[in-house]
């Protein structure tokens, strides 16, 4: 906790209209709540690494994440008025590690780190095998929370897209439940 205000007292704060506080931080603003979600394995504050907490780090291949923020950025100017870069600056900045996450690299192999040096604390996950293998990883991450699953657990269902068809996915409503 100590390492993370001492950090926020250091960066440029602002307070938006809707009272959102943001920070700059490798030249970029986010929101105080984002910012805290960002943070490396590195720099995360000791409540979190001293308590009973569990860490799920989901890693992104760097070439759709680049992409998906690129697109947010795009449709989401947060500075008015600002031209947005070209691509192959904002790649470069990105393989750079000027990117509001920092280097790429250094951020997922922190989490992986840690991963390696506490498995019980931190559930390292790849987002293209969670996609990949949906059933298997939501068991993973239940197991890791000690909340497994019990034996009717089917591991081969398909998530569904509406919320009317949860029954074709064996998903009964309860008797409980009100009619919307």
């Amino acid at each position: 906790d100590h390492k993370f205000h001492e950090l926020l007292k250091k960066l440029e704060q602002q307070t938006s209209w809707d009272v959102v506080v943001f920070v700059k931080y490798q030249g970029f603003w986010c929101a105080l709540y984002v910012f805290r979600q960002i943070l490396s394995a590195q720099n995360l504050p000791m409540s979190i690494l001293e308590s009973e907490c569990r860490i799920i780090y989901i890693c992104r291949n760097p070439l759709d994440m680049f992409i998906s923020y690129r697109h947010f950025s795009l449709e989401n100017k947060f500075v008015k008025d600002a031209n947005p870069l070209e691509l192959d600056e904002a790649f470069d900045m990105f393989c750079t590690g000027i990117h509001i996450k920092g280097p790429f690299w250094d951020n997922v192999l922190g989490f992986w780190n840690a991963h390696l040096e506490n498995p019980r604390k931190v559930l390292f996950l790849k987002y293209e095998d969670l996609k990949e293998d949906v059933g298997f990883n939501v068991k993973k991450i239940a197991e890791f929370l000690e909340c497994p699953f019990t034996h009717c657990f089917n591991p081969n269902m398909r998530c569904c897209q509406k919320f009317s068809s949860l029954s074709e996915c064996g998903f009964e409503r309860p008797s409980y439940a009100v009619e919307c």
